[in-house]
């Protein structure tokens, strides 16, 4: 988070950057990963895809909402990659 918000002081701010990037990126992992179940899609790709939208958080001159944002998201998709053919790996 210190990342994100190296210059905002408001802890309402930092508090709420921190429950949005939490619910993005573990609350929204099963619906997601139902959908690409279901679509029958290459969970390979979404590890790459996971990837990118962090890096792309990372590099990007954003605003730090964004940036958020984007690697939330990208946090999500790589664990839905990590999973192979549909299968989790306790399986």
């Amino acid at each position: 988070m210190g990342k994100f918000f190296r210059d905002i002081d408001d802890i309402f701010l930092i508090n709420s950057g921190f429950l949005l990037y939490n619910f993005i990126a573990f609350a929204l992992q099963a619906p997601l990963d139902y959908l690409v179940d279901r679509v029958r899609l290459s969970h390979l790709y979404f590890s790459i895809i996971g990837c990118l939208l962090v890096t792309f958080g990372l590099i990007l001159p954003i605003s730090p909402w964004a940036k958020l944002i984007l690697c939330a998201g990208g946090n999500a998709l790589f664990h839905i990659g990590g999973r192979i053919n549909g299968r989790s790996a306790e399986q």
